[in-house]
């Protein structure tokens, strides 16, 4: 379910909240719903990481060490087919 199909960057100093935020939110939404990721490497694993992706309603990147892979984010929040 991508109903919602939102996408947010947290950008800001050290210190200024963005992992609280985070936090606060897996509390919300509960551990079940709830999933760190890390964008740089989503897809160059090999897609079986995505399986993990299933059913979750956040996703979140603290910080990413490399480049997104631009296509394939835009594909899970957008809600398109997937091959697992």
């Amino acid at each position: 379910d991508v109903r919602f199909e939102k996408m947010a960057w947290l950008y800001g100093k050290a210190g200024s909240g963005k992992s609280t935020l985070l936090n606060l939110v897996q509390s919300l939404v509960g551990g079940n719903h709830y999933l760190p990721v890390d964008l740089a490497i989503l897809g160059t694993r090999g897609d079986f990481y995505i399986g993990d992706i299933a059913g979750k309603r956040v996703l979140a990147c603290a910080e990413s060490q490399g480049r997104i892979n631009e296509e394939k984010v835009k594909q899970l929040v957008s809600g398109d087919a997937m091959t697992v």
